[in-house]
Formats: structure tokens, sequence, C-alpha cells
């Protein structure tokens, strides 16, 4: 049952279906930076994120966007590629950009996590627990 939902799942994303999804009906109004973390599928921005951008682009005119994404084996450079071609018009370019690739050890995967920290905190956001000259000198 498990793999008929993953390739229904990856069809959609293939397809750039949006899916109806429950909102969680947060006030956009006023937010500088979106953080999306999703799992790669099939290279694709995933549906339910698909759905939400879709459904919001409005509210977030202006509002800066990064992307964190787990994969097992898509290629990131075409995960970027596909969110450039068809949401690079629409918002901003990315603040910070990361793939974590889950099949790599879990220090390798935290190198990941951390870098895509540090650019958030380089596109001018908080993150509670990093300390800013951390930061500054990227460690």
């Amino acid at each position: 049952m498990r793999m008929c939902a993953d390739r229904r799942a990856d069809a959609q994303a293939y397809r750039k279906r949006a899916t109806p999804i429950g909102d969680p009906g947060i006030d956009l109004e006023g937010v500088k930076l979106v953080v999306l973390v999703q799992p790669i599928w099939a290279s694709m921005i995933c549906t339910p994120i698909r759905s939400w951008l879709l459904a919001h682009r409005g509210q977030l005119a202006g509002t800066k966007l990064a992307l964190l994404a787990a994969n097992l084996g898509s290629s990131p450079v075409r995960l970027r590629a596909n969110y450039d071609n068809e949401f690079g018009e629409v918002f901003r370019p990315l603040a910070a950009f990361a793939v974590v690739d889950q099949r790599l050890r879990e220090r390798e995967c935290l190198k990941s996590t951390d870098d895509f920290a540090l650019a958030l905190v380089q596109a001018g956001a908080t993150l509670p627990g990093l300390h800013p000259q951390a930061a500054k000198e990227g460690g």
C-alpha cells in the first residue's frame, strides 16, 4: 500500500499538480522569511509545498523563501532548477538552499544543515541558539 502512495506522490510532483491540503492558518503579514522543508519527490517541489505556495503567492510577495530538502538519491541540481523554473518569476530568488542526503553519515548531514542555517543568518534571519559571532565566523 505504501508503494502506491509513493508512486502517486511522485506522479503528482512530476506533473506539477497541486492537491488540496489543510492550511495551518498562519498570518503571513509582516513575515520576512519563510523556510520550506520537504522531501524531494521526483526532483520536484513536493505537492503539499506547491499547493501552499500557490495558495499564498499573493501574501508572500516580497517575502524571502528558503528551501531545505532531504533526499535519498534525487538530484539536488534538478530540484533547484525545477524550483527556479516553476517559481523563480513568482518569488524572489531563494535566500538559502540545501539538500541533506540521507545516505550520508550523521556528521555530513549536520554539516549540510549548519551551512543552511548560516545562509539563513546571512539572509537576515535570527536563529535562537546560534551565537552571532559563530555565524560571522562560519562555525
